[in-house]
């Protein structure tokens, strides 16, 4: 599931990290421990939802289970549970120990371009400040150092992982005040992402009134290229796609999206574009809608990871995004 979420021994390891940092040990016999890497790892648990498809998972995914709420609910579920193992510890300590762990994983998927819906319930879009690769090995690496090194050497893992937050997110303004002198004139929104391809890569989203130019930054080389240029639809084609059922939820989806159209034979096609992530010369996540000229749905489906994974959405799986059309066969 590249280019999602950071994976389970990445946040493992975190909450190592911080158990060491925290109550100077990570034995996996003293409650804190458990609690707090159980705590590090407890808001991945929506990925039950995988198996009712990638569309469950991923429309559910970073919701809930990394809000406020979810973290207060599980960090207490996952006290009670060790309380009930360890009879002489404290409640509240463990409930503290396990919310530190939920914190710190909500906090560096937060630090990830797919982001989290803190606020869920009240505000249902993701919080993400677009600063960390989905997977970045020199990161796990720093990580693993303040796990597993001892002594000053572990206490130097720490400045330096310290360091390279900050380095991540100067990074990013320095890319964001280069591309507003190149394109502030002519730019709608300037999007900023860490590419999937690389450390010192970032992938840039111009947004400008009758095209989108998706492009990238390579740090090391000190320049940015233009990667390709995605004309806009009319404004009217792409109102009716984003009224549709999948439109909606691809918008909730992605907070930065392109709309592609084509109409043959009376049939009308519409392509949704995640434009986050680009690798190998293509897209990461896709949504194709299929209508007729009565907006009768023919087709909706979700093409996650690869344009060719489709999944085939019917209106019960769309049923919390309501819109102007009605599905073939399915309506009243």
């Amino acid at each position: 599931m590249e280019g999602t979420y950071l994976d389970p021994v990445t946040h493992a390891i975190i909450g190592l990290s911080v158990s060491k940092l925290a109550v100077n040990s990570i034995s996996l016999s003293n409650p804190a421990t458990l609690g707090i890497v159980a705590g590090s790892l407890i808001p991945d648990i929506d990925i039950v939802m995988q198996k009712w498809g990638d569309y469950a998972y991923l429309k559910n995914h970073r919701g809930a289970t990394h809000s406020v709420v979810g973290i207060i609910i599980s960090s207490l579920a996952v006290a009670l549970i060790l309380g009930g193992i360890f009879k002489l510890a404290s409640i509240p300590l463990l409930f503290m120990w396990t919310m530190l762990g939920n914190i710190s994983h909500v906090f560096f998927d937060i630090f990830n371009c797919y982001g989290s819906k803190l606020l869920w319930p009240f505000i249902k879009r993701k919080f993400s400040f677009a600063a960390l690769m989905s997977f970045d090995p020199l990161l796990v690496s720093i990580l693993a150092g303040c796990a597993f090194l001892r002594g000053n050497v572990g206490k130097i893992c720490f400045v330096v992982l310290f360091l390279y937050m900050v380095m991540r997110i100067l990074l990013q303004m320095s890319l964001k005040r280069k591309l507003v002198k190149t394109y502030g004139e002519v730019a709608e929104r300037i999007n900023i992402f860490p590419s999937v391809s690389g450390i010192f890569k970032w992938l840039f989203v111009i947004e400008k009134k009758d095209e989108n130019i998706v492009g990238v930054r390579n740090f090391l080389r000190k320049k940015e290229k233009e990667l390709v240029t995605l004309p806009k639809i009319d404004k009217d084609i792409a109102k009716r796609a984003l009224e549709s059922p999948l439109g909606r939820f691809f918008k909730d989806f992605s907070p930065v999206f392109h709309i592609e159209y084509e109409r043959r034979g009376g049939i009308n096609t519409y392509k949704f574009i995640d434009l986050r992530y680009y690798m190998k010369k293509n897209f990461l996540h896709h949504a194709i809608l299929v209508v007729d000229d009565n907006n009768r749905i023919l087709t909706s489906s979700f093409n996650p990871y690869s344009i060719n994974r489709r999944n085939i959405l019917t209106s019960r799986d769309l049923k919390h995004y309501t819109g102007a059309y009605v599905l073939r066969n399915e309506n009243a």
